[in-house]
């Protein structure tokens, strides 16, 4: 990756199976590792270690770096869905940290 770090804020079901955390083949490629991805972005950005939070329903790893940036990692307990709930959560913890 060339570029500025982003900051990142990942909500995913723990029993997803459209996009499963472990990754699938698709036709004659493979859809990546969700824990492998987030490792090469944290190893990119030099994100910090994780601080384990539960925000409501969701459960999350969240590291900073030093110049602000966010990488969070959120799960809930469900499949392949769309909560609004889940996005408020993702937006305050952008405004919080100054990302937006």
């Amino acid at each position: 990756c060339e570029g500025p770090v982003a900051s990142i804020v990942h909500i995913h079901g723990d029993a997803d199976k459209t996009v499963p955390l472990e990754g699938r083949p698709i036709g004659s490629t493979r859809q990546g590792s969700v824990p492998e991805t987030l490792a090469m972005y944290r190893a990119y950005g030099a994100f910090g270690p994780a601080t384990k939070v539960e925000v409501d329903d969701l459960r999350c790893e969240m590291q900073v770096n030093a110049t602000g940036a966010v990488l969070n990692f959120c799960q809930f307990s469900g499949g392949h869905s769309f909560s609004p709930r889940h996005m408020v959560a993702a937006w305050k913890m952008l405004e919080d940290a100054g990302r937006l």
